[in-house]
């Protein structure tokens, strides 16, 4: 789709879009002060603003990602993307997740929106993804949405058998799980994602 054809749609199809073409496939709205694990997080202001989830599961944003080397090539490029979104749609915005001192809890969000359930290895598992997506983006604008909760499911690990646990570390845990493996990511994919939580969870030991 080109870029006139989406400016010309509703604004929360446009917003969804705009990400897609760029690797984006996970967009998700609320006000912000609906979703109660951010209460003690943000200010009464923001807590009136809308709050856009940003995701992308599978391998498109990967296929899309102009430049895969660097410290944080997605960050960089999801950073970049939300930039020219909010300047395409004329949007003010503020950046919660990439590059904010706020720590934000991802998975909360995303249950917030029945995005995802826990896994019984760490990350969350997505209806459509399995455990091959993930969080890339978070920022709040003052346009009003609506809310976009998406219909409530199973999780899939209570009829299960589990093989995930066979591995103690979770990247080698996921290739195991059986849930929407078609989206697994590329070796080189996988590669990356491992060496980024290798080098955070190396920095948070040492700090």
């Amino acid at each position: 789709m080109s870029l006139e054809k989406i400016k010309s749609s509703g604004m929360q199809n446009k917003l969804k879009d705009y990400l897609k073409e760029k690797g984006f496939n996970i967009c998700l709205t609320a006000k912000a002060g609906s979703i109660s694990c951010l209460n003690s997080l943000l200010s009464i202001e923001e807590k009136e603003k809308t709050l856009v989830l940003i995701g992308s599961g599978g391998k498109t944003l990967w296929e899309k990602l102009p430049q895969k080397k660097g410290e944080h090539p997605i960050d960089e490029y999801t950073l970049q993307t939300m930039r020219e979104l909010a300047q395409f749609f004329s949007l003010d915005h503020e950046v919660l997740y990439p590059d904010n001192q706020r720590i934000l809890p991802l998975q909360q969000i995303g249950r917030h929106f029945n995005l995802s359930h826990p896994s019984p290895f760490g990350p969350d598992l997505s209806f459509e993804f399995g455990p091959w997506f993930g969080f890339r983006g978070v920022f709040l604008t003052s346009l009003a949405m609506a809310e976009t909760i998406l219909t409530p499911w199973d999780s899939p690990c209570t009829p299960c058998p589990r093989p995930c646990l066979q591995e103690k570390e979770f990247y080698l845990a996921r290739r195991l799980c059986p849930f929407r493996s078609e989206h697994q990511y590329t070796n080189e994919q996988q590669e990356y994602h491992s060496r980024v939580l290798k080098a955070e969870l190396s920095k948070w030991q040492n700090a």
